[in-house]
């Protein structure tokens, strides 16, 4: 529904190959979608945002990468070594996931299931979860059919 208070939008017309009344030649083509009029298009050379992302501005994914790659030296028990950050993060994980942290071991296994290089063990790993699960919703059911809310073992 229109709004009352506003005059109707007279309709563009499209231009046609006639000429202009200001003696243009006739374009040789319709102005439509997708085909701008020519006095409207960018020149040659001319940039569509001008104000857009200065050259040689890197991204935020391009920062990390670089990041990522810098070789540093690091200290290891067989003398120093050039790696990459990025390698030496997931030495340090597994260094401290081999010394019982649960994170680091959390965090090595979803490295290591996300890229596909330990599907055995990670099933295996959920597999014992799920079964350990079962047997200790089994005992639940057990002990809340048998009337009883003792625990198991006392």
């Amino acid at each position: 529904m229109s709004d009352p208070r506003k005059p109707p939008m007279p309709a563009a017309e499209p231009e046609t190959p006639e000429a202009s009344d200001n003696g243009d030649p006739a374009p040789s083509y319709t102005v439509g979608y997708g085909r701008p009029p020519v006095h409207s298009r960018f020149r040659p050379g001319q940039s569509g945002n001008p104000k857009g992302r200065p050259r040689g501005c890197k991204s935020f994914q391009a920062i990390v990468a670089a990041t990522l790659h810098e070789k540093i030296t690091v200290q290891t028990p067989r003398g120093k070594k050039r790696m990459t950050k990025l390698e030496a993060l997931i030495q340090t994980n597994m260094n401290n996931a081999l010394k019982g942290d649960s994170k680091a071991t959390d965090h090595i296994l979803k490295i290591a299931r996300d890229h596909g290089l330990a599907s055995e063990v990670a099933e295996a790993i959920d597999a014992a979860a799920a079964a350990r699960l079962r047997e200790e919703d089994e005992a639940i059911l057990v002990r809340h059919l048998r009337g009883g809310d003792e625990v198991p073992g006392e």
